[in-house]
């Protein structure tokens, strides 16, 4: 995508969710995926333990993230490209935004359940 990179939006048309450029109109859902893909793949050989988030990304988002649709109309209830792929290879790993880290009991449940995680993960070796 490049940096910097076009803004970009999560859009919805008749139930498949991509990834538009806000000017151009690009569809960048092919792209993304792929390198997500192939992100989320290097990441599980690196055996880490967590991962942070961009909250209300379109391509990191948890959730909230804004979902447009074809009439104009939007919801918030989108997941970011990459945290949807992410999420699907590997859906015991401890995610969480940097928004909810300012929380320090989300921070320090989040840091709890890292060290859970990578007990579980040395646990399967």
């Amino acid at each position: 995508m490049g940096v910097p990179r076009e803004p970009v939006h999560l859009f919805e048309d008749e139930g498949h969710i991509r990834l538009l450029g806000v000017t151009s109109g690009y569809d960048w859902t092919g792209l993304m995926t792929e390198y997500a893909e192939g992100r989320t793949s290097e990441l599980a050989s690196r055996e880490i333990h967590g991962f942070v988030l961009k909250s209300n990304s379109p391509s990191c988002g948890i959730d909230g993230v804004k979902l447009d649709d074809c009439s104009g109309a939007y919801s918030r209830n989108g997941v970011g490209l990459f945290t949807r792929v992410l999420q699907t290879q590997l859906p015991a790993l401890p995610i969480v935004d940097e928004h909810r880290l300012k929380d320090a009991c989300v921070c320090e449940d989040f840091i709890s359940t890292v060290h859970e995680y990578r007990d579980w993960l040395q646990g399967q070796q």
